[in-house]
């Protein structure tokens, strides 16, 4: 399901972007020449957590190159306290939390970009600008969160698979990269194994 290798995707960062987002919606003839100034891709050199404002995380992120995730904190099966990885964005793909971002819902969830991995940020306050100009953006916006919600299925029927399969799907959902961005001891949390269960697994993969 990875978008990284479709022609769609082989320019700039915010080319990248533009591109995914007419993809998604028909968007005004001025639309770039709106949102343009308010983009600007990083590359993170080190692991960057996203900013909250009492408790809510306005910020959504263009993922172009690497991984972003989300991690809350919880128990590890033995009781003592860990963090754990909930969800992963792939390459060419929008991350964000949406209640946090549209409904400015708090949460006790945490938001990261990888080290190594190039984004584009953009603000609930930017969204909102571009909103006085651009009518279509509710619209965009819908999309964006369809297309996420059916991530989130495919994830979810991906946890329901066994063994090598599960991986194999893992793989195609996320793209081979996850496994070089993420430690076994993540991932083996992600699936809700133990790490010794998801390195034998591995060994049949």
């Amino acid at each position: 399901m990875s978008n990284s290798k479709s022609p769609l995707y082989t320019g700039t960062p915010v080319e990248n972007l533009l591109n995914y987002l007419h993809s998604k919606c028909e968007l005004s003839d001025t639309f770039d020449s709106s949102i343009i100034p308010m983009l600007e891709s990083t590359k993170h050199d080190k692991l960057y957590r996203s900013a909250k404002t009492e408790g809510v995380l306005l910020t959504a992120y263009w993922i172009d190159e690497g991984y972003g995730y989300m991690t809350e904190a919880g128990l590890d099966r033995e009781g003592l306290p860990v963090t754990h990885v909930t969800d992963i964005f792939p390459p060419k793909m929008i991350m964000l939390h949406s209640d946090g971002f549209f409904n400015g819902k708090a949460t006790k969830a945490e938001m990261f970009v990888a080290k190594g991995a190039v984004s584009i940020p953009f603000t609930r306050e930017a969204f909102d600008v571009l909103g006085l100009t651009e009518a279509g953006v509710d619209k965009l916006a819908t999309c964006i969160l369809a297309e996420n919600s059916d991530f989130m299925m495919a994830k979810l029927n991906m946890m329901k698979l066994k063994g090598d399969a599960k991986l194999r799907a893992l793989v195609e959902l996320y793209g081979i990269g996850v496994m070089q961005y993420f430690s076994q001891k993540q991932l083996a949390d992600f699936f809700g194994m133990t790490e010794v269960h998801f390195s034998n697994v591995l060994k049949l993969f």
